[in-house]
């Protein structure tokens, strides 16, 4: 399955792996239906925008009065009627089945963020997808979510995390290096404040 996006639009995967759709669909067991109200009640996703094939199924199924399939092969078989309809044909590139059987490979859930004003705001984001992603369990394959902007988005998680432990183990360095060349604490400490200065 393509997993294409375009900017601040978030892409989520769910990959079939051993997962049981129908056994997700169930009440009680409902993680595909818990998936899509996590997205739309991220505040960093306009709900509006949530594009998921499960809300369609759902809908369409209680509005043609479709009783809940009683097993995977059922719910396969009516996903796939569904997206066979007038309702469900936006859908279709969504949902991948293995080489036409009714076995769904993998199924997809899309989004767009609100407008993101900085980098705090996009890392903040990109932490609070992971987090509603990870609040749902698909066993054995985890959904996971992704768009392009996401590679900037970590590398700006990265740079946030590890810029502090960097500076300070140069600091340390720094003043180590000096107090063993010039053997005295208060000449390190003023060099260590001069390259601190520099720095900022």
């Amino acid at each position: 399955m393509q997993c294409v996006s375009i900017i601040y639009l978030v892409v989520l995967c769910c990959f079939i792996g051993d997962v049981n759709y129908y056994y997700y669909s169930e009440p009680g067991h409902d993680q595909l239906y818990e998936l899509g109200r996590s997205f739309q009640n991220n505040k960093y996703i306009n709900p509006s925008t949530v594009e998921y094939w499960y809300f369609g199924y759902e809908t369409w199924r209680e509005k043609n009065s479709i009783p809940r399939p009683g097993n995977e092969s059922g719910f396969s078989s009516a996903l796939r009627l569904f997206l066979n309809t007038s309702d469900g044909h936006r859908y279709q590139s969504d949902v991948k089945f293995v080489n036409g059987s009714n076995v769904i490979m993998a199924t997809k859930l899309i989004a767009r963020h609100w407008k993101m004003n900085n980098t705090d705001e996009q890392v903040n984001a990109l932490v609070s997808v992971r987090d509603t992603v990870d609040s749902v369990v698909l066993r054995p394959e985890m959904p996971f979510a992704y768009a392009p902007v996401y590679v900037n988005w970590e590398a700006n998680l990265v740079i946030r995390k590890e810029l502090l432990r960097n500076l300070g183990l140069a600091m340390l360095c720094v003043f180590l290096v000096t107090l063993l060349l010039i053997a005295n604490v208060w000449t390190s400490l003023f060099v260590l404040t001069c390259v601190i200065l520099t720095l900022v």
